[in-house]
């Protein structure tokens, strides 16, 4: 069966480090920047497919394609639906099946870079372009919370449906109604989660001064790869603009 939270997957973290995680985050972030805008230039079948070959060596070096094929997996109706409607509206199949490559590969892309990347990476990169703390620590705090909170959904469906209760009955009324018992389980263990993290904050004196980090970043050869990777993604981008 289709589990629409496996899309959250990849926010999920593992001990084992991927070659990509030990790259500089300013790095990684410039590269998936390139991979995201990449399928957006062009409409065309074959730009669509060259862009997610592109993002392939970056999947593969995330750590393998498991999370992200999985979050793919997860927006297949989502992929399907835009296929179909494209279909529709501009009768060019070709154009509407390239729609959905490019949604594949936008979602690689993003699923590789989350699945490599630990939040408080993005913490210290805010900091590093000079975002303000609280902007930073609340970007930090609502990426840890994903995966806790898909979590909690997951648990509170499985104890519902062990009391009998089902989702996939009825129609799309009956099913949103068939949610209230899960979504509103859900709410409250968001909100007694949001009070325990306010008392921690405040025990640590946060904002009490700026924030400092015992991490120190270097460029390494993974990054230099990682360079070059990223300018051949830019000469294809720009044959791309001027073909």
């Amino acid at each position: 069966m289709l589990d629409p939270l496996e899309i959250f997957e990849v926010f999920r973290p593992e001990a084992e480090r991927p070659p990509l995680s030990r790259t500089h985050p300013l790095t990684r972030t410039v590269c998936v920047a390139v991979l995201i805008a990449m399928p957006l230039i062009k409409g065309e079948f074959w730009w669509q497919v060259l862009s997610l070959a592109c993002a392939a060596p970056f999947v593969a070096a995330s750590g393998g394609a498991r999370k992200p094929l999985k979050s793919a997996r997860a927006a297949g109706p989502l992929i399907a639906l835009i296929v179909f409607v494209n279909a529709i509206v501009t009768g060019d199949v070709w154009f509407s099946a390239g729609m959905g490559v490019r949604f594949v590969a936008l979602i690689l892309s993003a699923a590789a870079y989350m699945a490599s990347t630990d939040p408080a990476e993005l913490g210290d990169l805010l900091q590093m372009v000079r975002i303000p703390q609280s902007v930073g620590i609340s970007f930090t705090i609502a990426v840890r919370f994903i995966p806790v909170l898909a979590s909690d959904i997951q648990n509170i469906a499985a104890a519902q449906a062990s009391r009998g209760h089902r989702l996939d009955a009825g129609g799309f009324i009956e099913r949103a109604r068939r949610a209230i018992p899960i979504l509103v389980p859900a709410i409250v263990a968001a909100i007694r989660r949001s009070e325990s993290l306010a008392e921690s904050l405040e025990s640590r004196c946060f904002g009490s001064g700026r924030r400092t980090s015992f991490v120190e970043y270097q460029v390494g050869r993974g990054d230099t790869l990682l360079i070059l990777y990223l300018a051949a993604l830019a000469a294809a981008v720009w044959w791309g603009c001027v073909r």
